[in-house]
């Protein structure tokens, strides 16, 4: 069955399964690759939504079986990864006496969370995705080339962010360019659809439906940003995030 086949993966976890908790430091470590592993994953259920036909393949790590699944599957797998990711890190900070520890924990689980709002975000686009890629109205269709033409490009960014060997200042860099991307795509679309010949091809219902869609894939890539900040910067890196003007956490 389906969930026996995830219980057999959710055993095959990359990383968290070969560590107990009880070896603190080693346990930590092997949760930060977990959360990376996961937001790989993420980024290929998003970049599989929206394009089935072209399924580009950004990283080795991710299971052939990942691939394989429908994309209501992957999305299954996807909530099954993070559960178990969360109890493992739940126990973990139930165990550990260094607070240092904690505040690492809980910006882990913060990352893992928001990789999951991204996932639930597309899920939910999903059917305005189809829709919009099977529309016979131009304006309908073009919205839907312009979005995934963002999304891969997003995607893409993201996937080369979770890379190993990227430096700090590298990472920092990067979101940077990631969230101008992201408010830039978003504003973009508006502004075209705004424009006076998009307006008189539609009706108000599907104009409803596309501003809906374009407020869930900003709200996705939005989540992605905050789950690699979570996972790659802190101090006064992570803070100047969390001040960024238009991001309402």
């Amino acid at each position: 069955s389906l969930n026996e086949r995830f219980k057999e993966h959710s055993q095959q976890t990359l990383y968290i399964n070969k560590v107990p908790v009880e070896d603190e430091e080693l346990a930590i470590t092997a949760l930060e690759q977990e959360t990376a592993y996961f937001l790989k994953i993420i980024t290929q259920y998003c970049l599989g939504v929206f394009d089935k036909e072209n399924l580009k393949q950004f990283n080795s790590t991710i299971p052939e079986a990942f691939s394989e699944l429908r994309n209501s599957d992957r999305y299954q797998f996807i909530k099954q990864l993070h559960g178990d990711m969360y109890n493992y890190a739940v126990t973990l900070q139930n165990i550990t006496t260094s607070q240092e520890q904690v505040i690492q924990l809980s910006r882990l689980i913060a990352a893992a969370r928001n990789g999951m709002y991204a996932a639930k975000s597309i899920k939910d686009a999903e059917a305005d995705i189809t829709q919009l890629r099977n529309s016979g109205n131009d304006v309908k269709y073009q919205f839907y080339i312009e979005s995934k033409e963002t999304a891969s490009l997003l995607l893409e960014q993201f996937a080369k962010q979770l890379e190993k060997g990227v430096g700090k200042e590298l990472q920092f860099a990067g979101l940077v360019d990631i969230y101008r991307t992201i408010s830039d795509g978003y504003n973009g679309r508006l502004q075209k659809l705004y424009n006076k010949t998009s307006m008189s091809q539609l009706s108000d219902i599907e104009v409803s439906t596309i501003i809906n869609f374009n407020g869930e894939i900003y709200s996705a890539f939005k989540s992605l940003v905050f789950a690699l900040k979570e996972l790659q910067l802190i101090g006064d890196e992570a803070r100047y995030f969390d001040e960024l003007p238009g991001f309402i956490r």
